[in-house]
């Protein structure tokens, strides 16, 4: 796997798998396909965006709350991506 950083953030990427993780502190990020570098850019602006102003969960959800505080993932599927033949869990 090779590695780059997008807005200062280490992202990991696999031509092979056509996957990129972006790792944000407590969150991860899996973007499935092969997205370009500006997609990845403006998901992750949208995250910190969203971070900044107590967007990203609603705060009746007792789920919600529960993500905002612990570690979580937070996966972008790209239009056309395949799972392919890989193994069930």
């Amino acid at each position: 796997m090779q590695t780059k950083k997008i807005l200062g953030f280490k992202t990991y990427f696999s031509q092979e798998d056509n996957v990129f993780i972006t790792e944000m502190g407590k969150i991860t990020v899996l973007h499935l396909g092969n997205p370009d570098d500006a997609v990845i850019e403006s998901r992750i602006r949208e995250i910190i965006r969203e971070e900044e102003h107590g967007e990203d969960f609603d705060d009746n959800c007792p789920c919600c709350q529960e993500m905002r505080k612990n570690p979580h993932t937070i996966t972008y599927f790209e239009e056309g991506w395949d799972e392919g033949e890989g193994e069930e869990y």
